[in-house]
């Protein structure tokens, strides 16, 4: 790329949760030192999966309408603060494995149907909320991110689900519903986020922010 005499923008996988934004960090200063009249520069996303889609989405328009490459940058910075996580996850003995709660409280939790809410703050996952039941939890998933939307109709919003299109789908259904649109994106998340949510895992994401193009 930078010997074709073009600049980058590598866009990284939560710092937080994987090393991939130290390794790129260190390969960014070779490239630096090897290529100095290029512009180039490495982000934390303090994310993944779609939340990253959707910022790369903005960066791209922004790209096509003319931003420079320190406008371009700057806002995506600003973007990594602003776009929301709401996750469930089918089995709470995924938050055992991971050592987020004891063994007894993932064995209680299996006996009544517990379907932990996770949300991600500083590029970590946290437990924030708790139902019982398949339907409860896809609910509370929608009233969370309805609520938290509300000042922002125009969205594009980002599904993920790990093996679970059923539960996509109808997460998708409720969610067009109570917001009045069908702009939304579903994928299959893959083995890095898929160990934190589990087979049957599902996240939402979207952004609290206008595209600025």
């Amino acid at each position: 790329m930078c010997n074709r005499g073009e600049d980058f923008i590598y866009l990284a996988f939560s710092a937080a949760l994987s090393g991939t934004y130290q390794l790129a960090e260190t390969i960014l200063l070779e490239f630096q030192s090897k290529y100095p009249d290029r512009n180039m520069q490495v982000i934390d996303s303090k994310s993944g999966s779609v939340a990253i889609g959707l910022i790369a989405l903005q960066a791209a328009k922004m790209i096509e309408a003319g931003y420079g490459f320190e406008a371009v940058t700057r806002h995506i910075s600003y973007l990594t603060e602003h776009i929301e996580h709401v996750f469930t996850i089918a089995d709470i003995g995924w938050l055992v494995k991971g050592g987020r709660i004891s063994k007894l409280q993932g064995m209680l939790g299996s006996l009544l149907d517990v379907r932990p809410i996770l949300e991600v703050k500083n590029g970590l996952l946290h437990l924030s909320k708790k139902a019982r039941g398949n339907q409860k939890a896809l609910n509370l998933v929608s009233d969370t991110l309805t609520d938290r939307i509300e000042g922002f109709p125009e969205q594009i919003i980002g599904i993920a689900h790990s093996d679970n299109l059923p539960g996509a789908e109808d997460l998708k259904n409720l969610l067009a519903k109570r917001l009045d649109t069908n702009n939304f994106i579903i994928i299959k998340i893959w083995c890095v986020l898929g160990s934190h949510l589990g087979i049957g895992g599902l996240g939402n994401w979207c952004r609290l922010f206008r595209f600025l193009v």
